[in-house]
Order: structure tokens, then sequence, then C-alpha cells
């Protein structure tokens, strides 16, 4: 205690100190939220037309992965929407779902598939695929283990389809169900995806920033 009645920390002999809102705000620990993505993409085949589906439908989609949508738009090439915790995409004839949290994306993949039949759509492929989970033991019991996440696939995809472990086990990995529903010709195909993930960014830096110049240049 000093001479003024104050111990060390600047508090008055016999009251309470008074916190401010900073030093408040500056105690509290915000709960983990997991941000690696779990994606599901899935091509088809048919004379159909994905977006058809009802905005109704896509709701039960993402009820069953135990997310919301919170918007969503629609252009000439897709119709997408933003959920709680990342995005669905739906092409004429791909869907693409994306989520993070303690989500359950796989446990809708049965009834995308039902969905795609009602507009004479068939899967031709589909690919399940994520990063290693920063905290496994905070996932549910369809994501608790690699085993257990493959099981799911495995059902979803009646048998069909393979595993793939990229990196160690106990380091920096990603985890691949790929299943070929039809036999296709890949090198027809266009695509590429570019995954970039961000770890510790500082919380100015991010945004992303707006810019009107073409992706190939922004990746230079």
């Amino acid at each position: 205690m000093s001479a003024n009645g104050r111990d060390e920390h600047g508090a008055v002999a016999g009251k309470t100190p008074v916190l401010s809102s900073q030093s408040v705000a500056a105690t509290i620990v915000p709960p983990f939220f997991e941000g690696t993505e779990k994606r599901i993409e899935i091509d088809f085949a048919g004379s159909g037309d994905l977006r058809k589906i009802p905005y109704a439908s896509w709701q039960e989609v993402i009820q069953l992965s135990k997310t919301q949508i919170l918007n969503s738009k629609e252009t000439e090439e897709f119709t997408s929407f933003l959920l709680s915790e990342s995005s669905l995409i739906v092409y004429p004839s791909k869907v693409m779902l994306k989520t993070c949290g303690s989500t359950v994306p796989l446990n809708a993949v049965a009834r995308i598939f039902e969905l795609a039949a009602s507009v004479g759509m068939e899967e031709e492929w589909l690919c399940y695929s994520r990063k290693n989970f920063l905290e496994p033991s905070a996932q549910p019991p369809e994501y608790a283990s690699q085993e257990s996440e493959i099981s799911v696939c495995k059902k979803a995809c009646a048998g069909i389809g393979e595993s793939y472990l990229l990196g160690p086990m106990t380091g920096e990995h990603w985890l691949l169900y790929d299943a070929a529903f039809k036999d296709t010709d890949c090198s027809n195909r266009a695509e590429f995806h570019i995954d970039i993930m961000m770890y510790g960014v500082e919380s100015a830096q991010m945004c992303y920033k707006h810019t009107r110049e073409p992706l190939a240049v922004r990746l230079e």
C-alpha cells in the first residue's frame, strides 16, 4: 500500500476498482471458431439445369448442413448463396458447397442428389476436401476423425470413391475423397482452382482490396 492509500494496481483501499470498457474488452477471450473449410464439389451430367431447383429446396440443403442462408444472387452463369459459414454456388451442371465452423455439409449430399434428379441430372463426379482442422476435438461426430468422415463419404456415394491424404498426418495436410460415378475425360474441362489460406493476418489487412484489374494481374 502506498502513502496515498492505493495498492500496486492503483486501486484505493476499501473500494472496488472500476474497469474501463477497453480493459474489460481486453480480458474477454472470444470463443474458438474453426476456420478450416469443408468443400464439396459435385459435377452432374444430363440435359437439365440445376439453377431451376427452387430456393426453398436449397434452404433444405443448407439446413441439413447446419448453417443458414444470409443472402443470394442470380447471374446468367450461376446462382450464389451467402451462408452464415461460407457459401453455396449452383451452376447449370455443378454444385459447390463450402462451409466452416462446426457445420456438417456431408449430411446434405443425398438431398443434393435427389434435387438434381428432379431436374433431369445425374451425379457424375464428387470431391470432398478439407485442410486439417485447427481443433479436431471441437468438430461434430461426423468429423471427429478421418475414419468417420470417410465412412460418411462412402455412405453418401453408395460405396463409390477413394480417400487420399496429401501431406503428413501429424502436420499440415489435406484430406480428399474422390468419387467418379461416370467415366469422363477430364482433359476436356477447362477448370482449375486456386486455394489461398492465410493465418495470423492482422485485422487491418483482412479485407480484400477492391480492384477492376483482371485476375491474372492481381496474382502476379
